[in-house]
Formats: structure tokens, sequence, C-alpha cells
């Protein structure tokens, strides 16, 4: 059965995607099949980004990768980067996987990025005990997402990075596995993944908190920001690390001179507010729960932590003008926000809300549709994106 849908998905990738989902739109659908649908979904998008114009932050890491053949190894080519190596040593190894095809990297990586955003929600949906349907809105959301798309092909490292922490943050506070080596993945692939890491590692984080706790929690945040700071100079000595530490402490906390927009946009004010509604929906729940009744909540409150305090500091970066930290951070909210968007379809007791589901995914295939023909950036045809088989990706 999977190879007539794999045979779908080549022939025509969406036909394939919606017919797989179909398919697997029933209770008692097994977690192997949602990430298989996770998978057709991300080659989608791979497919679609290997056609992105050759504009933003994309270019350099086009020159990044060609510029391969002129190292004698993946060690000179590391230092001559001095940060980050997880993703620059991926960028050398897949220069010659790949054959010097750009395309076939450009796909690599949004497989990976999507793939590790699918694996966090469908964990996720496997811990609570979410069904199927609810698991499939929240991929199809994932999926649809223009902006986190767009941001997939330009702030490359920075996607990576965020879906690692996602699946890190999925693993030990959901699922309760402590993979360290997730955590250290994702510091060597973008530094901006440091905070947020840090954050996680608050004991009273895995706690439902009373005001007097959120206090302590600020508290701490702030305690740990200004020892960070102290110790700043002698963790910059530190090889590969001591470049996160260096990007932090000589940070500008206005705008750098590339951003062109700068604040909150109105459909990021948008987003938030549904998110802030979330949060809030969330938090009702875990407060009405019984700690010996529904064990499942337990998993999902750091979680929730961890987002709420995200909100608030992209919002009070927005009142202070420290936009440059503001854009930083409010694309870790388009990754953290697929999670959050399930916990709140399998907890809501709304009959019709199935329904209205399936109505949101198909108007999410029109938003998607309309920013892919009129976004920031430019891709195919979206007549192309939609009739295009997938080997065809490949010969242009």
């Amino acid at each position: 059965m999977i190879l007539l849908f794999l045979l779908l998905f080549l022939l025509n990738p969406l036909v394939g995607i919606v017919s797989y989902a179909m398919y697997c739109w029933k209770k008692e659908t097994k977690s192997a099949d949602l990430l298989i649908l996770g998978l057709f979904m991300s080659s989608y998008l791979g497919l679609l980004n290997t056609t992105k114009e050759m504009a933003g932050d994309i270019a350099a890491y086009q020159d990044y990768f060609f510029s391969v053949p002129n190292f004698k190894n993946i060690l000179t080519f590391l230092l001559s980067f001095g940060k980050e190596p997880l993703y620059y040593g991926y960028t050398y190894v897949s220069y010659y996987i790949f054959g010097g095809s750009w395309k076939l990297f450009v796909f690599s990586i949004t497989v990976i990025n999507y793939m590790l955003l699918s694996y966090g929600i469908v964990t996720t949906a496997k811990v609570i005990k979410a069904d199927a349907r609810n698991t499939i809105t929240t991929l199809f959301f994932m999926f649809l997402f223009f902006q986190e798309f767009a941001s997939s092909g330009h702030m490359i490292r920075q996607c990576l990075a965020q879906s690692i922490v996602i699946v890190f943050f999925v693993l030990w506070f959901i699922k309760g596995k402590k993979s360290w080596w997730i955590a250290l993945a994702a510091l060597a692939t973008h530094t901006s993944s440091l905070p947020v890491l840090a954050v996680g590692l608050i004991p009273i984080i895995k706690k439902r908190l009373s005001l007097k706790q959120a206090l302590w929690l600020v508290g701490c945040i702030i305690l740990f920001a200004g020892l960070f700071y102290y110790l700043s100079p002698m963790l910059q000595n530190i090889p590969y690390f001591g470049y996160a530490v260096g990007r932090f402490n000589n940070l500008n906390l206005g705008a750098d001179g590339w951003q062109e927009q700068i604040g909150l946009t109105g459909a990021m004010k948008v987003l938030l507010g549904v998110n802030v509604f979330l949060i809030g929906y969330i938090y009702k729940v875990i407060y009405k729960a019984k700690e010996d009744v529904d064990s499942t909540v337990q998993h999902i409150i750091p979680y929730v932590n961890i987002y709420a305090i995200l909100t608030v500091f992209v919002i009070v970066c927005n009142m202070i003008g420290a936009y440059y930290l503001l854009m930083r951070y409010f694309f870790y909210l388009y990754a953290l926000q697929n999670v959050l968007l399930l916990l709140t379809l399998h907890y809501s007791k709304a009959r019709l809300k199935y329904i209205f589901q399936v109505q949101g995914v198909v108007l999410l295939f029109v938003y998607f549709g309309y920013y892919l023909s009129n976004g920031f950036f430019s891709y195919l045809p979206i007549s192309d994106a939609i009739l295009y088989p997938a080997p065809i990706y490949f010969m242009n």
C-alpha cells in the first residue's frame, strides 16, 4: 500500500500527500504511518525550496557549498568558519555525497528540518495519546505555515537548530528521555539555541507555576543572564562555543543593518494573539488536571512554560526596541507552535472540531498558495507547484 502512495507522490506530490492523509484519517493509525506522512510533506517542501530564488542568506550558503573543493579537508573548512561545526560539517560532507548538486543539498536540508518537526509532533501525540485526526491536522499546519517554510530556505542554520531544540525538549520533557547530545547538536548548528536551551534547564520550568514561582523564574533568568555576561570573557576562549558567547555578549539590541522590517507586523500580532489564547487554554487544562488522574498533563507543563516565556520575551523586545532579538526568537515561536496546537486540539472537547479542522486545512492550502505566489521570495509558478511530478524538480 505504501508503494502505491509513493508512486502517487512521485507522479504528483500534492495528490500523494492528500491521498495518504485521507488513508491515515482514522483513530488507530500508527505513529510510523504518520511519520511517513510527515516525510511526504517534508519532501514536497524540499522540492519547492529547490526552486527558490538566490536572494538573501541562501545565496551566501550556496557560496559556502561551492567553496568546499577549495579546502584540503573538512578540518580546514570548519576552521575557516570557526563556529557552528555541525552545519558546516554537513555542508562539506554533502558536497561530495551529492556530487556538488546544490538542489540535492537544499532538498536534504529541508527534509531534515521538517522531519525533525514531524518527529516532535508525532512523538508528542503518541505520549499524550492524541488521535490521528488531531495529529494529521497539526502536520498539515506545520506543512502549510508559509512563514516557517520561507525561513527554512533563508535562515537555514537557525531553522535546523530550532527543529533540533524541539526534538530535545519533546524527548526530555514529554517522553522523559534525556539526550544531551541533541542539545549539543542544536548549539553546534546555530548559536541562537543557547538561551532557549538554558531556559529549559531551569528546574522550576517543570512545575505548574504560581505567581510567586513565576516571579522566581524571572529572577533566575535575570541571574543567569548576569552570570553569563560576567563569565563571558573566560567562556569566549572555548573553541566554537566561544563564538556563541561573543555573539551574545556583543549583541546590538536594536536592529541589524540588513533588517528591512523592524517590530511586530500586523500578521505577527495576530499570531501572537492566537498563541496567547492557546497558551491560556493549555494552562487552564494544566491547572484543572489532577496529577493522579491525568499524568500526561505533567509531561507538557515545561514545554508550555518555555513557549510562554518566549512569547513574553518577544513582546518585551518589541516594547524596548530590541528588534534583532525580536526577529531571531519570533522564529522559534513558529517552530514551537506546532506542538502547542496539537495539545490544544487534543484537550479540546468541542463536538464539531473535526469539521473545523478539515475546513482549516483547506484554508491553509489557499494561504500557502497565495504566499508562494506573492511572498517576499520567488519560487516556481503556483500552477507548476500543483502539477509538476517530483522528478521534474531535479531536471531543470
